[in-house]
């Protein structure tokens, strides 16, 4: 996921099938590091969704027991 980020015009995405897709809250993963983003998996990403997933997102970058770091350490290897 980390690697999509360089692909500015981005705006759909679909993870059906992923592993990823069967993680807790992936959504909210998503769309905190993909914040162009549109649509995933074939649906609008609401305002309310976009706008919870940034602000869960800051804490993420500093807190380590934080289970998105886990994901992103995962996703990143």
């Amino acid at each position: 996921i980390i690697y999509l980020r360089r692909f500015k015009c981005l705006r759909t995405l679909s993870l059906s099938r992923n592993p990823i897709s069967e993680a807790e809250d992936y959504k909210m993963f998503i769309c905190a590091y993909l914040p162009d983003l549109m649509y995933l998996d074939y649906r609008r990403i609401d305002d309310h969704t976009a706008s919870v997933s940034l602000s869960v997102s800051q804490p993420c970058e500093t807190d380590s027991s934080s289970p998105q770091v886990s994901w992103k350490r995962g996703i990143e290897e």
